[in-house]
């Protein structure tokens, strides 16, 4: 196992290249420095850690970050979080598992006459979230070598709360809520059939009983009481957490309010009865479905006259992009396009889809040519749904193109993907990351 010193070091040597710190000199002085805080075990995380206020969401919020990108105490973060192994495992927060787990669930489940739907929230979650009380009740137990547990211990001792913005605070919150999401599963399946889901600090729980909201409300608290304040842990730092109660911050639905709609992670779902019967249908927002469209236009109109450009353009916007590790790009950029992210789980259930995502999935390229009033270029004169320009095919098939110069699309294919856009450089001389972000770029799929 390689030393912390020295996944730090390669680390650091990233930095050098992303804040342009090409100085020799200037690069030794601030490797030995930080060899030196190492070695001496001198670590201060408090002092280099800043506050700023944010807007987000339309709200005000407090995000903590660091000013000076090379400390040690900000490599260590990023170690915490990428290379301890109990730590990857438990990983981040992924939208494709809750949404599977409701999918699932609507479709074997629902069709019971009595059902509640509950949805919740926390107040200020992160900056009330105990980062020592979750190292002593889950990491604490973690496969770790002495010297990272020496780190972390100073960590959690000086860095009292799971503060938003910092990447050690979305590892600890998930393993909180991962732990929340089995409790409350195992406390409602007490009363019933029941799955509990979330993302972030964003809950729901489905049951196949009706329940009332006091009833519902007071288990709930009752459950995360428990969580939060486990007698046999030792911490100084106590959590805060709430959750909100009222209004829309605290939903709860039964079959008596059908036909019910809710939006979850950028998916819309409907649940109604026909013909005595109970079903559901789900699919995109409005936004994911405007924000895609604007997005093509641009590009489709940035090359109105370029046939070819058009062909790629197109070819990268109804394709999943896939990569290996986002590291191996320049500055470790991620080139997964984040419509990928908004429209990938529309697959697992192609049959509920709604009908204005199947048009859209469908005609979205052909529309948005309309729309610009260009001609349909020679390769659209096909409007089968089964060629593969088509956004429905690909995403239903799961057609990708990945991005990797061992098993991927190979380097020649890359070269003649950039070729329409003109370049004022020689492609032959631009590694494969670099075509690779060249075309991603051009293709406005990170939009």
């Amino acid at each position: 196992m390689n030393e912390i010193i020295d996944v730090i070091e390669n680390y650091i040597k990233k930095q050098f290249k992303i804040s342009n710190v090409t100085d020799t000199q200037t690069q030794t002085k601030i490797l030995d420095r930080i060899k030196k805080q190492y070695i001496n075990k001198d670590i201060d995380f408090k002092s280099k850690i800043k506050f700023k206020r944010i807007i987000s969401l339309g709200k005000k919020r407090s995000v903590a970050y660091f000013v000076d990108k090379f400390c040690l105490e900000y490599y260590l973060i990023k170690y915490f979080v990428h290379d301890i192994k109990d730590m990857q495992n438990k990983g981040l927060a992924n939208m494709k598992v809750p949404t599977q787990k409701i999918l699932n669930y609507l479709d074997k489940s629902i069709k019971n006459d009595n059902f509640t739907i509950i949805r919740f929230d926390f107040k200020n979650y992160y900056n009330n979230l105990s980062s020592e009380y979750i190292y002593e009740k889950f990491i604490k137990h973690f496969k770790l070598t002495s010297e990272e547990r020496y780190f972390l211990e100073e960590y959690v001792k000086q860095v009292p709360y799971c503060f938003a913005g910092l990447g050690t605070s979305n590892y600890f919150a998930e393993i909180m809520d991962s732990y929340i999401e089995e409790q409350l599963e195992i406390a409602f399946n007490k009363i019933g059939n029941a799955v509990c889901f979330h993302y972030g600090d964003d809950f729901n729980i489905f049951i196949d009983k009706k329940l009332n909201k006091d009833f519902s409300l007071n288990l709930i608290q009752f459950k995360l009481h428990d969580i939060f304040h486990d007698k046999n842990i030792a911490s100084n730092v106590f959590n805060k957490e709430k959750i909100h109660t009222s209004g829309d911050k605290f939903t709860l639905l039964t079959n008596d309010d059908l036909p019910i709609t809710f939006n979850f992670l950028g998916y819309e779902y409907l649940i109604f009865k026909k013909d005595d019967k109970i079903d559901f249908t789900y699919g995109t927002v409005d936004y994911t479905i405007n924000k895609y469209k604007q997005n093509l236009k641009n590009v489709l109109s940035e090359y109105k006259n370029n046939v070819e450009a058009q062909r790629i353009i197109v070819i990268m916007q109804t394709h999943k992009i896939s990569y290996p590790n986002p590291s191996l790009f320049n500055d470790d950029k991620n080139i997964s396009p984040r419509f990928n992210e908004q429209i990938k789980c529309l697959k697992f259930k192609p049959n509920k889809l709604n009908e204005k995502t199947v048009y859209f999935l469908k005609n979205v390229i052909f529309d948005t040519y309309k729309e610009l009033n260009l001609n349909l270029p020679y390769f659209l004169k096909d409007k089968n749904i089964n060629c593969k320009y088509n956004l429905y095919n690909n995403l239903i098939k799961g057609n990708f193109l990945f991005f990797d110069k061992h098993k991927g699309i190979d380097k020649s294919k890359l070269i003649k993907m950039l070729k329409p856009f003109k370049l004022a450089k020689d492609l032959n001389n631009l590694s494969y990351n670099e075509l690779a972000i060249n075309l991603t770029q051009k293709t406005k799929i990170n939009y």
